[in-house]
């Protein structure tokens, strides 16, 4: 791929079910750009990024490097652009007052955003543009596209029932999968909710009215009781036990369950254990009178 050079292509998805996978080797970014509503599974290196419905405004993103996997469930349309790393860095230096900025981390445009629909009417119409005039047309959508993307986006603002209201029973059930989805990893706010279409303000609130805690606390609950399950398992290690629910150490495991059930995992598992023995061996049953 020429270096200074942006590719414009389109793809429409089938209506059957389709796992695509970019393993992007080279230094090009991949914006996506929902040009008709579908429906897709989007992780990015084995982390769920999004579950649901993708339409005009949402913005995907591959960076260098990274290996992206999406499973297609309903039919849809993109286009799609491969902006060249060189040409995107010096973009973004040049946009930075004192040209010092060194930032290359797209994150993708989960929560639909007006702008962005707009800029997607716009690349489904580049094959009017006259040929001559269409890398130009093609450099400035991308352009505006990463300048988006790289902004700060403002919370929209919510109707004042919306905000008084808790998250629906389908909303938690989406929220308990994503959480299941990445036991064993750090979980982003913001990815988070943007499962449920919701700005990380919107979804913090709504989470504590319907559960009456704040996310991150109700996450750390989920993980300790994930992890009791698995200390029933006696040939679980301990430190096993603490990274499959998202421990990065035995140690800060160890203290986290302490602080939870006011007794450490080790003791809870011999405690359990015991009481199981217990309640098996015949001769604890009381005996019966004639």
């Amino acid at each position: 791929m020429d270096a200074e050079r942006i590719v414009l292509r389109s793809r429409c998805d089938r209506s059957q079910p389709t796992l695509d996978i970019d393993e992007n080797l080279h230094d090009v970014y991949q914006f996506s750009v929902p040009i008709c509503p579908g429906d897709a599974r989007l992780e990015c290196d084995g982390t769920l990024v999004h579950d649901g419905p993708v339409r005009p405004g949402m913005l995907r993103v591959v960076s260098p490097g990274e290996r992206f996997s999406v499973l297609r469930r309903a039919r849809g349309a993109a286009a799609i652009l491969s902006i060249p790393g060189p040409w995107l860095r010096q973009r973004v230096t040049e946009s930075d007052r004192g040209g010092t900025s060194s930032r290359t981390a797209i994150e993708p445009v989960l929560r639909p955003d007006p702008h962005i629909a707009r800029l997607s009417v716009a690349l489904a119409a580049a094959s009017e543009v006259d040929p001559r005039q269409r890398p130009l047309f093609v450099e400035g959508i991308a352009l505006a596209l990463v300048a988006f993307a790289l902004a700060p986006r403002a919370e929209p603002s919510v109707d004042d029932d919306r905000r008084k209201r808790g998250l629906t029973d389908a909303e938690l059930a989406r929220c308990i999968d994503f959480a299941d989805a990445h036991l064993d990893r750090k979980v982003d706010l913001d990815r988070w909710a943007a499962v449920l279409d919701m700005s990380a303000g919107e979804f913090s609130r709504r989470f504590h009215q319907r559960t009456g805690v704040a996310p991150y606390a109700w996450l750390l609950d989920w993980r300790i009781d994930r992890a009791k399950q698995l200390l029933t398992d006696p040939s679980q290690p301990l430190v096993q036990v603490a990274l499959h629910v998202g421990f990065c150490s035995q140690s800060h495991f160890t203290e986290a369950f302490r602080r939870r059930t006011g007794i450490a995992p080790g003791r809870w598992r011999r405690r359990v254990a015991a009481d199981s023995a217990k309640a098996q061996d015949p001769g604890s049953l009381p005996k019966m009178t004639a």
